[in-house]
């Protein structure tokens, strides 16, 4: 429709609105935020869960309205690790101090109390693991499915960050009714932010091998 002359323009046009998705400066989550990570992957002999090797590691933050069990804002980030300063640092970029965090028993949150977050330790019910913050499982389910499905899991890991970048953006104007003003703030961002130019694009980490999202 748009008269591009190769699939490489397409993608790459695709890539530089992805990366306006992200806005600089956008306001930090704020009230009572639950937070944890997950794995982006195929199936892999080996270990599940935390320590799983050849996936993808992501934190999540969300925020909860105050009587509201519907999901708020989200924010989700590529991380390396689940160590405390790793977890730290993502709470400080996408939270602001003084809101309290939710998040299981993980010792790498502890910290959190010391850098001026409230911290909200929820132990998980071994016979009801679903009760335990339900609304950013969701999400992490709805993330998933949706790369399955609308990406058709082919995401390599070089690329994964700028498409939670647009499921983030879609996901918190899910509930906005007016379509038109997303995407004019979509040129906005396009028109006021740097060049992102096809060897940036393509630069972005070394590796360049394909993620297929699990179930």
């Amino acid at each position: 429709m748009m008269g591009f002359g190769s699939y490489q323009t397409a993608w790459a046009w695709l890539h530089k609105i992805r990366g306006m998705m992200k806005r600089t400066g956008r306001e930090k989550l704020v009230g009572t935020i639950e937070v944890d990570e997950t794995y982006l992957g195929g199936p892999k002999p080996g270990k599940r869960g935390r320590g799983a090797e050849g996936k993808a590691l992501i934190c999540i933050a969300l925020e909860k309205k105050k009587d509201d069990p519907k999901p708020g804002r989200v924010r989700m980030e590529v991380i390396p690790d689940t160590c405390g300063d790793t977890i730290s640092k993502f709470v400080q970029r996408n939270v602001e101090i003084g809101a309290t965090i939710r998040s299981d028993g993980l010792p790498s949150y502890r910290n959190l109390s010391e850098i001026g977050y409230l911290h909200d330790r929820v132990i998980e019910d071994k016979k009801k693991p679903e009760s335990m913050m339900p609304a950013l499982h969701l999400v992490i389910s709805l993330a998933k499915r949706w790369i399955i499905g609308t990406m058709q899991g082919r995401i390599s890991e070089k690329y994964l960050p700028v498409y939670l970048d647009e499921f983030v953006f879609r996901f918190n104007r899910r509930t906005s009714k007016n379509r038109g003003k997303i995407f004019y703030r979509l040129l906005d961002q396009c028109i006021t932010s740097s060049p992102l130019p096809y060897w940036k694009i393509i630069g972005r980490i070394a590796s360049d091998q394909p993620l297929a999202a699990s179930a």
